[in-house]
């Protein structure tokens, strides 16, 4: 057991380390400045309001869309379905700062439909619902798709047979085993909506749209108001850790064959209705998906002929820098806490180890990224090499990697442990020759998702900036800012094209996992 308590320590160093004790002295500093009733009067209560109705809004206009298209994508079989379930995964996959840029180049005032005075303003509740909506929705129709593909269908056929209509079973039958999945997603979409910090920067139009985000990263980098920061801090820890503890990551269903799962409640039929949906469906995608990113694309071809080609390529290798360092460190971390979950006996190290690893999901970039300010505000060399860049990132990773590399240990049957350890393979032979080489995939899959991750992500290298050292996202962030569209075309066709390699690599090892 070695090995195993040697793995459950290597992934309890580095959370105790940049994870519990930051968060710990984040709350030892809120509760130490001043007392309850003056951290109260401190917070500006229109930014709360603001923060969480604007989550509210976006994941129910989420859910909505994420769930038809779920129930439409699996109910009805039209032209262009399977590009439809990529482009849709592709949508939730793109950085923040991508989605902005892409959809400013079309639907904006200035953008491609501005021209024509088609366009409009998307500074406010228009361009903030719009943006979080395309960022989140393929979330909800991951979720739900899954559900509704392994849910078992016998009730559905019972009822059917006994007279009722196939609406009936829908809204009675197949939406109550639904529930669950779109909870579960629409907790998820809340949760990324209320931490949502580059597109409220982006596209809030000024202090009238200022989320808890925006409000701390100004309180850290502009008005250098710790108090102010911490408190809203905490605020926004204590709210998102109370959502998260209605959220379990899987919900479970029932083991259905094959031919249950592709059975259909609505059968097929040329109808006006069925077309005009499938119409519908493809111009939406089209229209909010399709030409932005086709947009960005053109546009930013023809940027690249007058950009600074040695500041991009210093861009692009700064970011692959810090991508792999996150990718390695995430892998090592998430693999050590499944590793230890499948090999241990003590449901309670366990479940500590689960709470651990999708305790992530409710910190936010700005919060982790102040607590390890605050933390270690003696360390300036994490900030000068952007470790402290590569923990947060790392630790936004880590739910997603954990969860790969659980189910994927999951798969290994008990029996072949048995057999292993009856032929005299202790648990570092049984790693080493045979657990490696059957996660060899897996491993890949993770190294790519902390790598596309790291690459998009901008707020935790907004927070740490250094002049001397400028990432794609930051480099494109600045351009966006002087209103140098054409130039910030130019980089963001690039940071497309990487995210797209790494999108397509991970689609493939996650297809052959």
């Amino acid at each position: 057991m070695i090995p195993v308590y040697l793995a459950l320590l290597i992934f309890a160093v580095p959370v105790v380390t940049i994870l519990y004790y930051p968060i710990a002295l984040l709350f030892l500093r809120a509760l130490g400045d001043t007392t309850l009733v003056k951290l109260l009067s401190i917070i500006p209560w229109e930014v709360v309001l603001f923060t969480y109705s604007q989550a509210l809004v976006s994941s129910i206009g989420s859910v909505l869309i994420g769930s038809f298209l779920a129930v439409f994508f699996h109910e009805t079989d039209f032209w262009g379905k399977r590009y439809l379930a990529r482009i849709c995964e592709i949508t939730f996959f793109l950085p923040s700062i991508l989605v902005v840029l892409s959809l400013v180049g079309v639907w904006g005032s200035r953008g491609w439909l501005g021209r024509w005075g088609l366009g409009q303003s998307l500074y406010g509740w228009p361009g903030i619902l719009l943006a979080h909506v395309f960022f989140n929705f393929s979330l909800v129709f991951k979720t739900v798709g899954q559900a509704l593909s392994e849910i078992d269908r016998t009730e559905e056929k019972v009822a059917l047979s006994l007279g009722a209509s196939r609406w009936y079973v829908f809204f009675n039958v197949t939406w109550v085993k639904l529930r669950s999945a779109v909870l579960q997603s629409s907790i998820l979409v809340f949760l990324f909506c209320s931490s949502s910090f580059l597109i409220i920067l982006m596209l809030g139009g000024g202090p009238r749209f200022n989320s808890l985000e925006t409000a701390i990263y100004q309180a850290v980098k502009i008005d250098l108001d710790i108090p102010v920061a911490v408190s809203l801090a905490v605020l926004q820890l204590v709210v998102c850790f109370v959502v998260q503890l209605a959220y379990k990551p899987k919900a479970v269903f029932s083991k259905v064959s094959q031919g249950s799962a592709q059975w259909k409640l609505f059968p097929q039929q040329k109808s006006f209705i069925r077309w005009a949906l499938v119409v519908l469906v493809w111009l939406t995608i089209f229209s909010q998906v399709i030409l932005p990113l086709m947009n960005l694309t053109l546009s930013g071809m023809k940027g690249l002929t007058t950009c600074n080609w040695i500041d991009l390529g210093m861009a692009i290798l700064r970011s692959l820098d810090l991508g792999i360092r996150v990718a390695l460190v995430s892998t090592l971390i998430s693999f050590c806490a499944a590793y230890g979950v499948r090999h241990s006996n003590h449901s309670f190290l366990n479940a500590m180890v689960h709470f651990t690893c999708t305790l992530p999901i409710a910190l936010s970039t700005m919060v982790l990224g102040l607590a390890i300010t605050i933390a270690f505000s003696q360390a300036d060399w994490l900030r000068e090499t952007w470790w402290a860049v590569v923990c947060v990132q790392s630790l936004s990773v880590l739910p997603m990697g954990f969860r790969i590399f659980n189910e994927s240990f999951s798969r290994i049957e008990v029996e072949i442990y048995r057999t292993l350890e009856s032929l005299g393979a202790k648990k570092h032979l049984q790693l080493f020759y045979f657990e490696f080489p059957y996660l060899k995939k897996t491993l890949a899959l993770v190294l790519v998702t902390g790598l596309g991750v790291s690459l998009g992500e901008s707020g935790a290298v907004m927070l740490f900036e250094s002049q001397a050292k400028t990432t794609l996202p930051l480099w494109l962030f600045k351009l966006m800012g002087k209103y140098q569209f054409e130039e910030a075309q130019a980089v963001g066709v690039v940071l497309l094209a990487l995210t797209l390699i790494i999108f397509g690599l991970r689609e493939k090892w996650q297809s052959s996992n």
